[in-house]
């Protein structure tokens, strides 16, 4: 969003946590959308790896990847 329309993450992660915390709306592993956008507005990693790194985190999944920021905050 940062390079296309010049939105920073923690402005779309704050547009996200108001979304997801509508009644109506049914979200699942919710813990873990709040520990994405969380960090999501705090490093400058994309959107995926920060969903990755929370799934390993949180969700306990093993998650490997070559990309190097990544694999340092999973260690």
């Amino acid at each position: 969003m940062d390079k296309v329309y010049k939105v920073e993450n923690s402005e779309v992660s704050d547009v996200l946590l108001k979304l997801f915390g509508y009644a109506n709306l049914q979200v699942n592993d919710i813990e873990i959308v709040h520990e994405v956008l969380r960090l999501y507005a705090l490093r400058k990693l994309d959107f995926v790896d920060t969903l990755l790194y929370a799934y390993n985190r949180i969700g306990n999944h093993k998650v490997y990847t070559f990309d190097k920021k990544l694999n340092k905050l999973l260690k």
